[in-house]
């Protein structure tokens, strides 16, 4: 989170991490709260964006996301990757 607070970043969700985005769940450890996590880092301005073929093969709508997260897909993310220098991967 620190680093969003100093560069640029943008946020694609893929895999089980689109599950992060879920509203309404209550995590297991109360220091750690991926929903919480992903609105910060929305409120500095950042794009996050879920993988929609991963979303799709979890039975996961738009509905159940929260606010701050949008359906992506992999032209999106290859363009965000084309227009950046570094690229992490979690």
């Amino acid at each position: 989170m620190a680093m969003s607070r100093k560069e640029k970043v943008a946020v694609f969700l893929m895999g089980d991490g689109v599950t992060c985005s879920l509203a309404g769940l209550t995590p297991a450890h109360a220091d750690y709260n991926p929903q919480e996590m992903l609105t910060a880092i929305a409120s500095t301005g950042a794009p996050i964006l879920a993988c929609g073929t991963c979303m799709e093969s979890r039975g996961l709508t738009a509905a159940v996301m929260i606010p701050a997260v949008k359906r992506g897909s992999m032209d999106e993310l290859l363009e965000w990757v084309d227009q950046v220098e570094k690229v992490f991967n979690y």
